[in-house]
């Protein structure tokens, strides 16, 4: 993994580039993130001059009127007191730089939004499902898991779900991603990792009221960065720290 990826908290798997994906670091980085092979390369870095970020927690890819998106999601909030928050919606590059390449700038759009009672909270996941973008928070003590939509323009934000999950006794979700060809949605803590899927037929909200499954996560000393394979065929995750890789599985059936 490149040094300066030193906390790695969000993943995202380029549909255009095949074998890229995106990665970025949590709170305390500047605006960007990297583009990586599979074994964990740096491939390019870009940069979004000017973005004034917080707490940069997680990334996704999805439709956007410019094409095809990544969102970088400003939600963190250990401290819980922010009084807003902003998804970055920033076109996927049409092409990767040669190797050594300097940082390229790319332009973007803020989102901004508030929850819809005014409360501060803490969220490390962030789903886009088409044009429909969600954040999951991060749970504190006997708090549940809240899944709100962000509206494409900003504003308030929607209350959506309370989620059974992570179980009591087990640390918050960190990380989360949604299938590129089905309605489902991968939801991670440090240690496990779980999917929840739509009944046959169902609306996309349909997957948080799922029960969720848990599946075999690999030993990373502090998990937090999941994503779809771009195929939808698997799943790569990965964990904070100077010496982290990259894991790649198969999803179940």
């Amino acid at each position: 993994m490149p040094h300066a990826l030193r906390e790695l908290s969000g993943l995202a798997a380029s549909p255009r580039h095949p074998g890229a994906l995106y990665a970025l670091n949590d709170s305390g980085d500047a605006a960007r993130f990297f583009a990586l092979d599979v074994s964990g390369a740096q491939l390019a870095q870009f940069v979004l001059p000017d973005a004034h970020v917080r707490d940069v927690e997680d990334l996704a890819l999805g439709p956007c009127p410019e094409g095809t998106c990544l969102y970088l999601a400003d939600i963190g909030d250990n401290a819980r007191a922010r009084t807003g928050y902003a998804l970055y919606r920033v076109p996927e590059p049409p092409s990767l730089p040669p190797s050594g390449s300097p940082p390229v700038a790319l332009p973007f759009v803020r989102v901004p939004f508030t929850y819809p009672d005014g409360r501060a909270r803490n969220a490390e996941a962030l789903l886009v499902h088409r044009d429909a973008l969600y954040v999951v928070t991060k749970r504190r003590g006997a708090e549940a898991t809240e899944v709100f939509a962000v509206p494409a323009a900003g504003g308030s934000a929607r209350f959506v779900a309370r989620l059974d999950l992570p179980p009591p006794g087990e640390r918050p979700i960190t990380g989360g991603a949604v299938h590129p060809c089905a309605p489902r949605v991968l939801l991670r803590t440090t240690a496990h990792l779980y999917e929840l899927r739509a009944p046959p037929g169902a609306p996309f909200e349909a997957v948080f009221h799922a029960k969720p499954r848990e599946l075999s996560a690999p030993d990373e000393p502090q998990g937090e960065a999941v994503t779809y394979a771009a195929d939808g065929r698997g799943f790569l995750t990965g964990g904070e720290g100077k010496k982290q890789r990259l894991h790649a599985a198969r999803c179940a059936r």
